[in-house]
């Protein structure tokens, strides 16, 4: 145990009603840049054919710091928050009264929200009051009235109570369900000739846009899953330092942290893990921290494993109410835990010091502290290559079931025999696909956002001798058109698997535009968030979205995540000569063949690029960045992930595609 006088995160820690009776500090408000802030005015008398865009330019224009802007279409009003009072101030002087596209604006004042947690808890109250307090708000809650560990199985593994081969039957059918919207959608976006392909496609498959195969199964059903991201918090009788998933979300008022005993997607050894994890916190002498009133210690613990038997483990403080010895107490605890705990086989161990709001970092994060092992990540095998996983990069959290379906991408890309075709990797994360592929294929080209995963896909190139792959640093839609430019006449197959929301529309134009590509494998853990790009791709041709439009011609769905209503869908598009490839059905024994023995290719070396883009371009782009960001962020709770895994690929139910 570390010596030093215990800090408590609230004098009466895990009491709820000490928060909604007000003895707890509501810095919700004030703490959240993009919430309910307690800066907020309503905009009136806009232009109804004026969107957030045009609201967004103006404020810009004249040099308004704002936070975010709310409008409905066709509406005349609009909420906007700011990050501080004199923003807000600021603009109340400049648009009150202020003539924008004809109309006179109106300032005036805003009613804030409720912090949500503390309005779940006061609807709780209401509810106890009336003699009701086991009631459920919503359809996706939990029945409180079984034991908390059956509670937190049923909100990580919401299916895990259903045999598998139903499981797989459900899947199928919320994923058809999706597909008859996007067929819906796809008929309404295309006219003239373009029409007659999605008009035959419905009348041959019942009203789909395309041959939908059955379904892919997991190989690996229980504790599949390699990252998990545990929250530290109170336990459902206030246990400090808990370790596990939350039974609810910030949102609906539950903050109350159970550990993952039941949960079948999380394996034997991370439960073990967990558990040992949880007597060296509540053993440490420091508190969890309270996401309420912002203070205390310990907040998560991330655990990342491979099937060679590594383990990556990073365990997240806030330093805030630290004092100056500390922190440095903390980690030679923390490494002499790791190094004296033989039940705890971990190849790795960080400390990593996380102040933020939401303990996803930011600028100001320091680096994280190696208190155990040589490096700061740990190796996976996977289709005959070795990757590295650092604790943020993105890799498939199923190890088993990312080798179905990258064979399965691979199988679809068709590529030829003479390897003389460029693969366009797009959201390529840590390389893992384009470099399955780089064997088949001239040249690969990865985009990724995230420096990290860049650096990763870079030494697994060099650690794998792959040598005909490039990548850019920087998000899709800021390089596509240059590289699109750069190809010439080039033969590409596009690769894409962005996240949750999908791509951003300057991505989809530019695909339609580059005549160089036929194919195009989309990649979707969301088919909501997909279906408006798909429908783009697929359009007719007008000003907004020129170049020869796709047709969908056949997707299938990749159980990757048993237990839970997720799944990743594959959909292949093609236009021009790829039409007229021949099919055959993708059998579950062919899926592993495809990609498996991939050789070394050699060409020009490993490099990262990165291609300039002025000012305006990208300017000229923050509208339609800004509305796809604030359509997934509506489209999903801010809670918690509560399978554990912090990526935005996989935290949105699918029952919303119905």
């Amino acid at each position: 145990e570390m010596d030093g006088k215990r800090k408590s995160s609230s004098e009466n820690d895990g009491d709820v009603d000490a928060v909604v009776d007000g003895r707890a500090p509501r810095v919700y408000k004030a703490s959240e840049a993009h919430g309910s802030t307690i800066y907020k005015i309503s905009l009136k008398n806009i232009n109804r054919h004026s969107d957030v865009g045009a609201l967004k330019r103006l404020f810009r224009k004249h040099e308004v710091n704002f936070s975010k802007i709310k409008k409905r279409k066709n509406m005349d009003h609009a909420f906007v928050t700011f990050p501080t009072e004199e923003a807000m101030n600021k603009a109340a002087t400049t648009f009150n009264n202020f003539k924008f596209k004809g109309q006179h604006l109106r300032v005036e004042e805003a009613k804030v929200l409720e912090d949500p947690f503390i309005s779940a808890q006061n609807q709780r109250m209401k509810n106890n009051k009336r003699g009701n307090p086991q009631k459920r708000h919503k359809a996706s809650d939990v029945d409180p009235s079984i034991p908390p560990l059956e509670q937190v199985a049923d909100k990580a593994c919401p299916l895990w109570r259903v045999p598998y081969e139903q499981q797989l039957n459900i899947k199928e059918n919320l994923v058809q369900k999706g597909f008859f919207n996007v067929a819906k959608g796809i008929r309404k976006a295309v006219t003239g000739k373009d029409n007659v392909w999605i008009a035959d496609a419905m009348r041959k498959y019942d009203g789909l846009p395309c041959v939908i195969e059955d379904i892919v199964p997991s190989p690996l059903v229980k504790g599949y899953r390699t990252k998990c991201e545990f929250t530290i918090g109170a336990g459902p009788h206030h246990e400090e330092n808990t370790v596990g998933f939350r039974i609810g979300s910030y949102q609906d008022g539950s903050i109350t942290v159970v550990p993952p005993t039941l949960c079948e997607n999380v394996s034997e050894e991370m439960k073990v893990t967990v558990s040992s994890v949880q007597e060296f916190v509540r053993g440490s002498g420091f508190s969890h921290y309270d996401k309420v009133i912002h203070k205390g210690t310990w907040r998560q613990l991330l655990l990342r494993t491979t099937r060679r038997g590594e383990t990556l483990a990073v365990l997240y403080l806030c330093d805030t109410s630290l004092e100056d010895t500390d922190l440095g107490v903390i980690v030679e605890a923390w490494k002499s835990f790791i190094d004296n705990n033989t039940n705890v086989p971990i190849t790795v161990a960080l400390l990593q010091v996380d102040n933020s709001i939401s303990c996803r970092g930011g600028p100001d994060r320091p680096n994280p502290i190696l208190v155990h092992g040589e490096r700061e990540y740990i190796t996976e095998d996977l289709l005959g290559l070795e990757f590295r996983i650092s604790a943020d990069a993105f890799f498939q959290v199923n190890t088993e079931g990312a080798e179905k379906l990258y064979s399965l991408i691979g199988d679809w890309c068709k590529l030829s025999s003479n390897k003389n075709e460029t693969l366009l990797d797009v959201c390529c994360g840590t390389g893992t696909i384009g470099q399955t592929l780089a064997s088949k294929v001239h040249e690969v080209i990865g985009i990724e956002m995230v420096e990290e995963a860049v650096e990763d896909a870079k030494d697994n190139a060099e650690r794998n001798g792959i040598t005909n792959v490039t990548y850019y640093a920087d998000r899709a839609e800021n390089v596509m058109h240059n590289i699109s430019q750069s190809l010439g006449q080039k033969h590409v197959v596009a690769v894409v698997d962005p996240p949750r929301a999908g791509l951003h529309p300057k991505v989809v134009r530019t695909l339609r535009t580059s005549q160089q590509i036929n194919r195009l494998v989309y990649v979707s853990c969301s088919l909501k968030g997909a279906t408006a790009n798909v429908i783009d791709l697929c359009r007719s041709r007008s000003k907004k979205f020129k170049g020869e439009p796709y047709q969908l011609v056949r997707a299938a769905t990749v159980d990757m995540f048993p237990h839970t209503d997720h799944c990743e869908v594959v959909m292949f598009l093609a236009r021009g000569d790829a039409l007229q490839d021949e099919w055959e059905p993708t059998r579950d024994s062919e899926t592993t063949t495809s990609a498996s023995t991939p050789s070394t290719p050699t060409a020009t070396p490993v490099k990262t690029e990165t291609l300039s883009t002025t000012s305006d371009e990208v300017n000229g782009d923050k509208k339609e960045e800004s509305e796809l960001r604030e359509q997934a962020t509506e489209a999903e709770t801010s809670g918690e992930d509560q399978e554990g895994d912090g990526s935005a690929k996989q935290q949105q139910s699918w029952c919303s595609i119905m």
